[in-house]
């Protein structure tokens, strides 16, 4: 995967570099990486790891049913873009996601729970639609 990137990656730091795997190690349904602070100017060879690696059965069509709606690529890009998971920290003790409007978890989720709605730290306050 080094090679491919080397020789796909495309723009400078600024630009969002997708790249569609038929699979990933792991089994995962995509990673991305989080930014880190890269001068203007700085040579390619250095960031060209930076990007979002998605498997193309995630997207619309693709044979990963129940997550062939591409929102495994709008969920990796949001990591791109600086934004950690809720479930951080493992703890309810930590700093989850940074944001103070989304409820800390301590693990975790797969799929979508709706009933009952998860409440892994109960107790712990913060401010948001659903607190």
């Amino acid at each position: 995967m080094d090679d491919a990137k080397k020789a796909l990656r495309s723009g400078t730091y600024k630009a969002l570099n997708l790249y569609f795997h038929s699979k990933l190690s792991g089994g995962a349904l995509g990673t991305c990486t989080l930014p880190s602070p890269v001068q203007p100017g700085t040579p390619v060879e250095l960031y060209y790891m930076d990007g979002c690696n998605i498997n193309a059965a995630t997207m619309p069509g693709g044979s990963l049913t129940g997550y062939n709606l591409g929102k495994t690529a709008v969920h990796e890009t949001g990591h791109w873009l600086g934004l950690l998971h809720t479930f951080e920290s493992y703890s309810c003790s930590g700093d989850g996601d940074l944001i103070d409007d989304t409820p800390m978890e301590a693990a975790s989720t797969n799929g979508c729970p709706v009933s009952p709605l998860k409440n892994s730290c109960p107790g712990v306050s913060h401010r948001g639609p659903d607190s």
